[in-house]
């Protein structure tokens, strides 16, 4: 596992609703791994250094960047990439892991990075399929679970919840909140 929270050859699911902080979560999870050490506060004592890949789908490069220079969080930057889904689809990449030219784009960041842990923030940035139907988004994620076995590294995507009625907000949040769990 990495820092004792996500397994190498798998995929791991951070869902919440939108605005509730996943992309900071894991822009903050990634500089403590790239430099090692204690990682959120204690949950693993002493953690080697890890290589993070974060598959920016909503919040820019530039912008994380911002972010990175105003909260002073210490990282080290050879371990920590950022490649953005507008850049790329601006540059004429094929982004959309439910297309084999996707695929291809995103097997090559594997490939080229090597890394140990992959975020995808957040999931349908990356995709053009509907996430209610899961015959469709079965092929997207049978194609991350393939990446994360073949260079035994851990994948992490950021999901959206349902918004929920009022008369339901005092009900303990499920995995049927998560979009597509089907």
């Amino acid at each position: 596992k990495i820092a004792g929270l996500y397994p190498r050859g798998f995929m791991s699911i951070v869902a919440s609703q939108a605005g509730t902080g996943k992309t900071w979560l894991t822009q903050y999870i990634c500089c403590q791994l790239s430099r090692g050490g204690r990682i959120l506060d204690g949950m693993v004592a002493r953690s080697p250094r890890y290589k993070s890949v974060i598959m920016s789908g909503e919040t820019g490069a530039e912008l994380l960047d911002l972010r990175l220079k105003s909260t002073c969080w210490d990282y080290v930057r050879e371990n920590m990439k950022t490649y953005s889904a507008v850049e790329m689809m601006t540059e004429g990449e094929h982004i959309y892991l439910n297309t084999p030219e996707g695929q291809e784009t995103a097997a090559a960041i594997f490939y080229a990075e090597h890394p140990d842990i992959v975020f995808y923030d957040t999931l349908i940035s990356w995709h053009s399929m509907d996430e209610s139907k899961q015959a469709e988004m079965t092929g997207v994620y049978t194609f991350l679970l393939r990446m994360a076995k073949a260079f035994n590294c851990a994948v992490v995507v950021n999901h959206h919840t349902r918004k929920r009625p009022a008369n339901m907000m005092s009900r303990k949040p499920t995995q049927e909140d998560v979009i597509g769990s089907s």
